[in-house]
C-alpha cells in the first residue's frame, strides 16, 4: 500500500521540464502573462517557481542572455529574461557563492554582452546596462582586463567620420555610464587603480563625439541632443569621478 501511495504521489506531480532554450522561452512566456486585473494565475506562479529552480542549473544564465538577444521574441519575454539575468549576476556571479555560475559560462556571457547595440527599446537597454555594470564591478580587472579597450573599439566602430550611428552610440554610452558609475564606488582592490590607468583609452572618443554632436545639433534634433547629453555625462564621470577617487 505504501508503495502504491508513493506511486500515486509521483504521478500527481508534474514532470519538471528539462532546461533548453525552447523550454526556457515557454516558461518565460507563461511567467510574463498577467491577467486583466493584474493578478497572477496558477500557471504564472508555477512558471515563476520553475525559473527559481533553474537558477542553479548550469547554462541557465547564458540561455537567459540568448533569449534577451533574440529580437524576434516579444518584448515582455525579453524583458523578463534580462531582469532574471541581472538578478542572477548579483546572486551567482561571484565564484564564492553557492551554485555560482561556472567560469566557462561567464566567458560566453561576456562575449555576448554587446550584441544588442542596435536595440531601440530604451527600457531593455537600461536593464542590460545594469547587468553589464554588475559584471564589470566583479570581473574588472582580474577577469575582464580588456573592459575599457572593448569600449574603445565599440565607440570607434559606431561612426564613419562625422556620420554617427546614434542608436548604437547611445546604447554604448548608456552601458559605459553605468560601468563608470559602479566602478567609481570601488574603494579597495585593483579595480580603482586599473580604472584610472585605462580611462585614457576612451577619453578621445568621448571628446570627439561631444564636439561633433555639439556642432551639428539643432534645437529640433532631439536624438542628437540626448546622445550629446549622455556623452557629456560620461565625460563628467570619467574626469570627475575617476580622478576624485584617484589612487595617490
Amino acid at each position: 500500500m505504501s508503495s502504491f501511495n508513493a506511486f500515486q504521489q509521483t504521478q500527481q506531480q508534474p514532470l519538471q521540464p528539462t532546461l533548453t532554450y525552447q523550454s526556457l522561452v515557454q516558461v518565460l512566456t507563461t511567467a510574463s502573462v498577467v491577467s486583466n486585473n493584474s493578478t497572477r494565475n496558477n500557471s504564472t506562479l508555477l512558471a515563476e517557481q520553475q525559473l527559481k529552480k533553474w537558477e542553479s542549473a548550469q547554462g541557465y544564465h547564458f540561455l537567459l542572455q540568448s533569449v534577451y538577444n533574440e529580437n524576434t521574441l516579444p518584448l515582455q519575454i525579453r524583458w523578463l529574461a534580462i531582469i532574471c539575468l541581472k538578478n542572477g549576476v548579483e546572486k551567482y556571479w561571484r565564484s564564492t557563492r553557492i551554485n555560482s555560475i561556472t567560469k566557462d559560462e561567464k566567458i560566453e556571457i561576456r562575449k555576448s554582452l554587446f550584441k544588442m547595440l542596435d536595440e531601440q527599446n530604451n527600457q531593455l537597454c537600461i536593464q542590460n546596462a545594469h547587468c553589464v555594470a554588475r559584471i564589470a564591478r566583479i570581473d574588472f580587472p582580474s577577469e575582464w582586463s580588456s573592459l575599457f579597450d572593448d569600449f574603445s573599439v565599440l565607440l570607434q566602430n559606431c561612426s564613419n567620420g562625422n556620420n554617427i550611428n546614434l542608436v548604437r552610440l547611445y546604447n554604448i554610452l548608456l552601458i559605459l555610464n553605468q560601468v563608470l558609475k559602479i566602478l567609481a564606488t570601488v574603494k579597495i582592490g585593483r579595480a580603482k587603480a586599473a580604472m584610472h590607468s585605462k580611462i585614457s583609452v576612451i577619453m578621445p572618443h568621448l571628446i570627439k563625439f561631444y564636439h561633433i554632436l555639439f556642432e551639428k545639433t539643432s534645437s529640433e534634433d532631439m536624438a542628437s541632443i540626448e546622445v550629446g547629453y549622455l556623452c557629456l555625462k560620461n565625460l563628467r564621470r570619467a574626469i570627475v569621478d575617476v580622478n576624485t577617487n584617484r589612487v595617490a
